[in-house]
């Protein structure tokens, strides 16, 4: 749908007017169309002393080529029906083209935008805020840090403490400890030929260490109560006894519960290692 309308003022200045008019409408609407603004005005002097002004606008959502085709069409538009006049309007939904021989719109330029306001600075507070915290971040990682470093020497230490005083009282008990690869090696490796009997206790096997010495070697079940600090305690109190009827202590594997004894080829051997009464020292 397109409207087009005449101003009521008839023009006294013709031809050149009409002429003038029209140049000026076809100008803006070649303006208008090619804006990304989709919007142009223009001015036209005319004799005597006359200004006559255009203005062409398009809907925003319209593409360039399709707001200069819109204007194009009332350019042809306005001249038909409005040359007898000093002005006039051609507008349909999309767009307006309008010429007037008196200034119907603000002269003044279009004020250019602001500027971007600059970022606010920050105030002395706020800075002061910031560093605070930057500097309580600092302090609390550098202490967990410092923290986590004493905690894990403590420990260290307490492991290299715990592990001297177990060397200490070994020695001071007399306590030996005999590797399980020696005694596999000296019992040949717990062979049946070797086995000289077996107890509610666990098995006992002869054996012979690379020294020539001969050994028994009380091998504790597996299903045993028994565990290895009551065996240790055990051993040490049997080290410390010394009776004519009691076989010599020699050593102690814990990497199973062994006990090892100095083999003695005759009834006491089988009496110490077999018996079930209190006191037998295993």
């Amino acid at each position: 749908m397109r409207v087009t309308l005449g101003s009521s003022a008839r023009s006294s200045h013709e031809p050149e007017f009409f002429s003038l008019k029209n140049r000026l409408v076809a100008r803006a609407a070649s303006a208008g169309g090619t804006g990304q603004a989709k919007f142009a005005t223009g001015e036209a002097e005319y004799a005597p002393n006359g200004t006559m002004y255009g203005l062409a606008e398009c809907m925003r959502d319209l593409s360039g080529e399709e707001c200069n085709r819109c204007l194009q069409l009332l350019s042809t538009d306005l001249p038909s029906c409005c040359n007898r006049y000093q002005g006039g309007t051609a507008q349909n939904f999309n767009c307006r083209l309008r010429v007037q021989a008196y200034a119907y719109y603000d002269l003044a330029p279009d004020a250019p935008p602001p500027a971007a306001a600059p970022p606010a600075p920050i105030s002395s507070v706020g800075k002061g805020r910031l560093q605070h915290a930057i500097l309580f971040v600092a302090i609390s990682v550098g202490t967990l840090f410092v923290l986590v470093a004493v905690l894990a020497c403590v420990r260290r230490q307490r492991r290299r403490n715990k592990a001297k005083k177990e060397q200490q009282d070994n020695a001071r008990e007399g306590m030996k400890y005999i590797s399980l690869q020696v005694l596999r090696a000296a019992t040949s490796n717990f062979s049946i030929d070797n086995k000289l009997g077996e107890g509610g206790f666990g098995e006992v096997f002869k054996g012979e260490l690379q020294n020539g010495m001969k050994i028994a070697v009380k091998r504790l079940s597996k299903n045993s109560a028994q565990g290895f600090d009551e065996l240790k305690n055990e051993l040490v109190l049997a080290n410390r006894l010394e009776h004519k009827n009691l076989v010599p202590l020699l050593g102690v594997c814990l990497q199973e519960k062994l006990v090892v004894y100095e083999y003695m080829p005759n009834g006491s051997l089988h009496t110490s290692l077999f018996s079930n009464s209190p006191d037998s020292t295993c």
